[in-house]
This record gives structure tokens, C-alpha cells and sequence, in this order.
């Protein structure tokens, strides 16, 4: 590969030298983080267990999460047509990236959990009408969501594993 024809292509190694960097220290640092997350347990079994439960008798969980001081959404878990619309519009969608379907993967999953926004009820709403307010948002905010919405399916994903050993 010549480099005239690819003038970028030494920051592209430099960058991704510096992200190496990163995920190197980032893993030093792991083993004293897992010390102290088994120290104590992330959530209570009585907790996770009624999450199981609203999920069997009322088929979802909602929770609301506050993201900082000034922004709260509620989310919900998924139906399984839900997932499998999701699935299917990635897999028709031809993207050329793993970051391009990762994105709109991210989009879909924020559309479909996505009941409340700062107090806005969104219930109601069609799902290409929350897709268009969520495409609406600056980037920084989706990511922000996109974290809160990851921390409540890994809440719920905790909750389905304790469910099955105590159902």
C-alpha cells in the first residue's frame, strides 16, 4: 500500500496505537475493580427477582433511569418481535461497517425501550416517530442514552439469570 495514495494511513496507526495504549492500561487496572465489585453484590436478589417477576405476569419491566441531574428516561424491556424487527432491518440494511450496523442497532434497541423522555410520555408514539425524535438528539446525548439503555438490559439480563434458579 503506498502511502502517497493513503495520506492518512500513519495517523490511522498512530491512533490506533494510542487506543491500544489505552485498553493496555485499562486492563492493568481491572483486577483491583473486580476485587471490590465482589465485595459486594451489584444488586439484591429480592430486587432482580421482582424485575423476573413483572416481567412473567405483566410482560415487561420499566425502570426510569437518571442520567444526571437534568435528564431521566424510562425505559423497558423488549418483546421479542420487538428484537426480531430489529434484527431484520440490520440484516436487510447492507451497511458496510460493523460501526454503521453497531449505530443503528444501538437506535433501533433506544426505539423500541424508549417510554419517557425528561417527563415526555412517549408510549403513545409509533416507533419511526421515536426513532425520528432520538435521530433528532445531538450525538453526545444517544451516547449518553445508549449507556443508560446498556446498564438497564445487563440489570435485567442479571434479573433473568436469578429468575430461572429461583422459578
Amino acid at each position: 500500500v503506498s502511502q502517497s495514495r493513503y495520506p492518512c494511513r500513519e495517523d490511522e496507526l498512530a491512533l490506533l496505537e494510542g487506543v491500544r495504549e489505552l485498553a493496555k492500561e485499562d486492563s492493568e487496572k481491572k483486577p483491583a475493580e473486580d476485587t471490590e465489585k465482589e465485595k459486594k453484590p451489584e444488586f439484591s436478589t429480592d430486587e432482580l427477582l421482582a424485575i423476573f417477576d413483572s416481567m412473567l405476569t405483566q410482560g415487561e419491566y420499566t425502570e426510569m433511569r437518571e442520567l444526571n441531574k437534568r435528564l431521566r428516561v424510562v425505559w423497558r424491556t423488549r418483546t421479542t418481535g420487538e428484537a426480531n424487527n430489529i434484527t431484520k432491518i440490520i440484516d436487510s440494511a447492507g451497511f458496510n461497517t460493523f460501526m454503521a450496523a453497531q449505530n443503528h442497532s444501538n437506535v433501533l434497541n433506544m426505539t423500541y425501550s424508549l417510554v419517557a423522555f425528561n417527563g415526555k410520555d412517549m408510549r403513545g408514539m409509533k416507533p419511526n416517530e421515536r426513532k425520528a425524535f432520538l435521530e433528532s438528539l445531538p450525538e453526545p446525548i444517544i451516547v449518553m442514552l445508549a449507556g443508560s439503555l446498556s446498564k438497564f438490559d445487563y440489570k435485567v439480563a442479571k434479573a433473568t439469570e436469578v429468575g430461572q434458579a429461583n422459578f
